[in-house]
This record gives C-alpha cells, sequence and structure tokens, in this order.
C-alpha cells in the first residue's frame, strides 16, 4: 500500500522517490520486501539491504549475482533444482538466496495447505454421495 511504501521510505529501508517516481532498483527493493516480509523482520530486511549497498556495486545486481540468474527459474517452475552457491561465495549472498528460497518455500507451503483444504472441503459431499 501506499502507507507502507512511505513508511519504508521514513524508516530508510528504502531511497525517497525522485519526483515521486521510484526507480527501477527500488521497485526491485519494495518486491524484495514485499516476498521477505513474511520471513524477515523489517529491521532484518534493512540490514540485509545495507549490506547490499556497503559491498555491491549498481554494476553487480545482487538478486542476479546471489542466485547465478537460476532462482527465478525455480521460483516459476522453469527448473527443480538450484545450483549451490560457490563456496566461496560472500555472506550477503548466503543470506540474500537464503531469504529468497525461504520465501519461496513459504509461498509453496501456503499453496499446499489451501489445496489441501479445499479437497478437504469435498469431502464430505463426495462421502454423502457414496453412501
Amino acid at each position: 500500500t501506499p502507507s507502507m511504501v512511505s513508511n519504508y521510505v521514513k524508516k530508510g529501508v528504502i531511497s525517497h522517490p525522485v519526483k515521486k517516481k521510484y526507480s527501477r532498483e527500488q521497485l526491485a527493493s519494495l518486491i524484495y520486501i514485499v516476498l521477505s516480509k513474511n520471513v524477515l523482520s523489517l529491521e532484518n530486511i534493512d540490514a540485509l539491504f545495507q549490506m547490499q549497498r556497503a559491498h555491491c556495486t549498481a554494476a553487480e545486481p545482487t538478486t542476479t549475482s546471489a542466485t547465478g540468474g537460476e532462482l527465478p527459474a525455480y521460483i516459476f517452475g522453469a527448473s527443480r533444482t538450484i545450483r549451490d552457491l560457490d563456496p566461496d561465495a560472500a555472506d550477503e549472498k548466503r543470506l540474500l538466496r537464503g531469504t529468497i528460497v525461504a520465501a519461496v518455500n513459504k509461498m509453496y507451503l501456503d499453496c499446499c495447505f489451501v489445496a489441501m483444504r479445499q479437497e478437504e472441503a469435498l469431502w464430505p459431499g463426495i462421502l454423502g454421495d457414496l453412501q
């Protein structure tokens, strides 16, 4: 919501928009916040952003470099596996990947429980027809 975005700006989690317009980097940060806030506190999300700003340049997109580029394919079902990070990968990359994988797993579990409840709701009608 607009008030949540304004709150993230006020807390310094994302930078102020320029002429009320957000950059691609800011929009990517907002998407990351939406995905991660179910598994991390805003304080920890902000800590990850601070690490990113301290260790990555604009020329090195953190999400792509941390995930090897294959994570979006994994999230959207085009791939069933994600490669391991290089053993020498920075802690920041490990934290980013761990957060994304945790968020994706939570979304998957939420979907599974919704499907399970929908299926269970059908059983009374099916069992009644069989008797």
